[in-house]
């Protein structure tokens, strides 16, 4: 009688562990189910770590506004940050990470090299790429399942060859940009584009990432003569470029500077100094102090978080996070899903201005901008 009464509680007390995990199982179901994660690989160290922060900051405040505004179909985003050290074979170990043990359906980037060289990865587990902030016109050719929430160089880069010849009356110019996928899209871009339009380019002079010393492609360029300088860089080593180029007699107040966004960043002015003052450059239309009340209120919302207004690239990056919400909306959480939905976008409300996706590029509007007294404003 004991013998049965013990085994009748052994079998209770079994009933109740299984009714208990049960429970806990379904739980874990039902939590899963409550998160969306999406994933981020960023450049947070490295030769181009600068920019890590400035990415970071954006799809952080993006994740914040979504899931302040009772997430993507009631459920939370959460975005899984990968670091890719600045180079191509860690960007690949990430997004391997992310599609194969996370299971992500969608991954944002930034970096032309590092989106180049993942965008296989991407296609090949049909998982979102979206390029927050790199330039290179080659993105727009990577894949099926790669998208961008910025324009490419290409789109500035003809706005300002044509620019230069037109407005400015500027027929021979020296070409300077960094030695990576994204200065050597923007140079051919360039090249092609000036030349078409009737100018000379009389000296092309490149340099690395993290270079300490231009002075011998300053002294050449100073010698061809050139009525202009486009220079394609990184704000870190436009600034580097922008100090020597004052040293060498070659700064803005004896020869005309003209870049693109990347060069704005905090280096080209905290390195540049004086001899930066007056470089003028093509940037997308972002200004978070100008009158669309949407960047306004983001570059409010953001110096309430971040202590200093924004720059371009943590708007695009926002926007990214953004782009990839809405397709989960719009369609279901899965890369194909996603993909179908982004094929779609047109006149997206983004804090960087309205984005329109044509043959998985981004073409917006250009302005010009200028380093006046130690800020970046429109020109």
């Amino acid at each position: 009688m004991l013998l049965w009464k013990v085994r009748l509680l052994g079998k209770g007390i079994l009933g109740i562990v299984l009714i208990t995990c049960l429970i806990f199982l379904s739980k874990g179901v039902i939590y899963g189910q409550d998160i969306y994660k999406i994933g981020a690989v960023l450049q947070m160290t490295g030769s181009a770590g600068s920019y890590g922060p400035l990415f970071k900051s954006g799809c952080e405040l993006a994740m914040e506004d979504i899931n302040a505004q009772g997430g993507i179909k009631d459920k939370k985003l959460e975005i899984l940050f990968e670091d890719s050290r600045s180079l191509p074979t860690a960007a690949i170990a990430a997004m391997k990470k992310l599609c194969a043990i996370d299971k992500v359906p969608a991954v944002i980037m930034g970096g032309s090299g590092l989106v180049l060289a993942s965008a296989s990865v991407a296609n090949g587990n049909k998982v979102v790429l979206v390029n927050g902030a790199a330039l290179s016109p080659k993105i727009k050719e990577a894949g099926e399942y790669v998208f961008s929430s910025i324009s490419d160089a290409s789109v500035e880069v003809k706005w300002m060859a044509e620019y230069l010849i037109k407005k400015r009356g500027i027929k021979k110019v020296a070409l300077f940009y960094l030695n990576n996928e994204m200065g050597l899209g923007a140079k051919d871009e360039f090249e092609k584009e000036f030349l078409k339009n009737g100018g000379h380019i009389v000296a092309i002079e490149s340099h690395e990432e993290n270079t300490t010393d231009v002075r011998t492609q300053l002294a050449k360029i100073k010698s061809a003569k050139p009525e202009a300088v486009y220079l394609a860089s990184h704000h870190k080593e436009s600034g580097l470029v922008m100090k020597q180029a004052g040293i060498m007699g070659v700064k803005t107040k004896d020869i005309p500077w003209f870049s693109f966004a990347p060069m704005e960043g905090p280096a080209t002015i905290e390195l540049g100094g004086a001899a930066a003052e007056g470089i003028v450059y093509t940037a997308p239309a972002f200004d978070p102090t100008g009158p669309d009340p949407k960047m306004r209120e983001f570059g409010e919302k953001y110096k309430k978080k971040y202590g200093n207004l924004p720059g371009l690239y943590s708007a695009t990056m926002y926007d990214g996070v953004q782009l990839i919400a809405w397709g989960i909306s719009n369609s279901t959480y899965s890369g194909e899903g996603i993909k179908i939905a982004l094929e779609k976008v047109k006149d997206f409300p983004g804090v960087s201005g309205r984005i329109t996706i044509d043959q998985h590029a981004v073409i917006g509007p250009i302005i010009l901008k200028t380093v006046r007294d130690g800020k970046f404003v429109r020109y």
